[in-house]
């Protein structure tokens, strides 16, 4: 999801059961750039995951219920997770066979 700056966008998706789906944030960067064959340019990539941060900080935040917000400078930024706010809306979807 890639959206410019003071921006808003809508994605639509279908998430298969059984999996688990967890907000991360590439700062500066995208993600060709990690699934290339050069490591010299990867981005810093962060999770809600304080060990997986080669900072070891926090730079996503749950706002409120179901509303994210990302702090994508390191050793925490300026800690005010407001660098990106996603808010995500769940609906259980059934498919019946015919």
């Amino acid at each position: 999801m890639t959206v410019n700056n003071q921006g808003t966008a809508t994605y639509t998706g279908v998430f298969q059961a059984g999996s688990i789906f967890a907000p991360f944030i590439i700062a500066n960067g995208r993600p060709d750039a990690l699934l290339d064959s050069n490591p010299n340019n990867n981005p810093a990539v962060y999770f809600p995951f304080l060990g997986a941060n080669t900072d070891k900080k926090d730079h996503i935040r749950l706002l409120a219920s179901n509303i994210f917000g990302f702090e994508d400078l390191p050793n925490g930024g300026d800690n005010d997770f407001n660098d990106a706010i996603v808010k995500v809306n769940l609906s259980i979807f059934s498919e019946t066979a015919t």
